[in-house]
């Protein structure tokens, strides 16, 4: 689940944005705040992926508390949502994702959501591929791995371990493979039985070391 922070200084606004979150199904609230401050002291243990931020609020503005929220959490998307249009120059000079008029329509919000959606899975797959080439991306081969036996994976094998190696969950590739998430589960046991390894980096790793991917 993506984990948000919803800030507003006005009830029935928070609980709308709250809920419109929730219904989305693969985000979650997991801060609400009527109080900029407090919102700031619990950001860094929170590490919300996503925050909702009101602009006119008395204690501190939107703008000034996302400057402090990005200081704390520097990966946070930013979305304001907001009864004023004149603040998006403003918005967009802090790389806000999005900013959103109220009142919120859902079709609005919901593409919104799948924005936020997809730029969650692009910084997913960027972060484990420079992971990967972190760990594995070196020239050097050890003798060991040049004396790897013949590995055979099947065609859905080989395309469960493909989707992996670009950083896609279970679920994603599932929904990619038109298969259950059971069935990919079986795969991946399958293959690491295959690779003899027991986790998705040493799979993806000697897949590659014996030209699998």
């Amino acid at each position: 689940m993506i984990k948000t922070i919803v800030l507003d200084d006005e009830w029935y606004n928070l609980e709308e944005v709250c809920e419109l979150v929730e219904k989305t199904g693969f985000m979650q609230v997991s801060g609400k705040y009527m109080n900029p401050i407090q919102a700031l002291e619990d950001a860094a243990s929170l590490s919300p992926q996503v925050a909702f931020i009101d602009i006119e609020m008395p204690e501190m503005d939107g703008l000034s508390f996302a400057e402090k929220l990005l200081e704390i959490q520097p990966e946070v998307m930013v979305v304001f949502v907001t009864g004023w249009n004149h603040y998006a120059v403003k918005a967009f000079e802090l790389n806000a994702l999005d900013y959103v008029m109220k009142p919120i329509k859902e079709e609005r919000f919901l593409k919104l959501a799948e924005k936020i959606h997809t730029e969650i899975i692009r910084k997913e797959q960027l972060s484990y591929a420079e992971l990967i080439l972190s760990l594995y991306g070196k020239p050097q081969i050890s003798p060991v791995i040049k004396r790897l036996p013949d590995i055979s994976l099947n065609e859905r094998e080989t395309q469960v371990l493909t989707l992996l190696s670009e950083g896609l969950t279970q679920r994603e590739i599932a929904e990619r493979l038109y298969l259950s998430v059971s069935s990919v589960k079986k795969y991946l046991s399958s293959i690491y039985s295959k690779l003899s390894v027991n986790n998705k980096l040493s799979a993806v790793q000697k897949a590659r070391e014996s030209n699998i991917l």
